[in-house]
């Protein structure tokens, strides 16, 4: 909302939050239907309730890192994944239909920004607390 009127466009809060539920629901329910999926085919041995807190579903460069040794480069190659790109796509196509008075270069730089600005404070907490990444 404060990313829109700081480009010029009209949008209430309720657009704001329905274009962060468009964004946020489908790569939520996909991530976590083919988790499920996974629960009954991988052998119960083979998963780390810890390890896997996020899902089984991964698709991300986090599983080329081992976060005990790399914390930071851990987190940020967690950031790099295909359900975090079907998000940001969503967020930039509903900021382009859910406000007024936006160009797409504006939406891009919008959902760019938040991206940086949630990875930027994650890493924050990842170098103040590393224990908690591993």
């Amino acid at each position: 909302l404060m990313g829109v009127a700081m480009f010029g466009g009209d949008m209430n809060y309720l657009q704001a939050l329905s274009v962060a539920m468009y964004a946020a629901l489908p790569p939520f329910v996909i991530q976590n239907l083919l988790s499920l999926l996974l629960l009954f085919l991988v052998p119960l041995d083979n998963i780390n309730p810890i390890r896997d807190r996020a899902g089984l579903a991964r698709m991300d460069l986090g599983l080329l890192v081992a976060p005990a040794e790399h914390p930071l480069l851990y987190i940020l190659a967690t950031s790099v994944s295909i359900f975090g790109a079907y998000w940001l796509v969503l967020t930039i196509i509903g900021l382009r239909h859910g406000s007024s008075h936006l160009s797409a270069g504006y939406t891009w730089t919008i959902g760019i920004s938040m991206w940086v600005i949630g990875l930027v404070l994650v890493l924050l907490m990842g170098a103040l607390f590393p224990t908690l990444i591993t």
